[in-house]
């Protein structure tokens, strides 16, 4: 850059924590005297609370997935996957009722029953597979946290 003129430069701002962040840009120059100029650069950092997943979402997630074509049922015959599907399908709408309804023990055992049909283990065999499985199986055990499961 020419004495006088100016340049843009486009800066991104990524705090991995809370609180006022500080740092220095380092721009290099041919100026024998002054190698580097330096700009000081500030900003605060917040925290984000990631949107709490609720039975909806799940559900969302689910039928977005199988309509996406990673996420299936399990199984040769496709009767039996669509059974699976639906079978799985359901267990979450029923467990969302159960959510609804304050039955939080019935309601983590029904999660429970979904996580480990979902979760990529050989025991007992999973009702879904494909590539949204591993992300469908976090939803359920992240919900399964938020509501106190055990």
């Amino acid at each position: 850059v020419v004495p006088g003129e100016t340049v843009e430069v486009e800066v991104a701002f990524t705090p991995s924590a809370a609180g006022y962040v500080t740092a220095v840009l380092q721009i290099a120059s041919t100026d024998s005297l002054n190698p580097f100029q330096e700009v000081f650069l500030a900003g605060v950092g917040v925290d984000t609370q990631p949107e709490p997943v609720t039975i909806q979402g799940i559900l969302d997630f689910f039928d977005a997935s199988v309509t996406a074509g990673s996420l299936d049922g399990r199984g040769q015959d496709d009767r039996i996957k669509r059974a699976r599907l639906k079978a799985f399908r359901f267990l979450l709408v029923a467990t969302g009722t159960l959510i609804e309804e304050g039955y939080m023990g019935w309601a983590c055992h029904g999660l429970d029953r979904a996580f480990i049909r979902s979760d990529g283990l050989p025991r007992p065999n999973d009702f879904v597979v494909g590539d949204a499985c591993a992300e469908l199986n976090g939803m359920i055990g992240q919900l399964m946290a938020d509501i106190g499961c055990e």
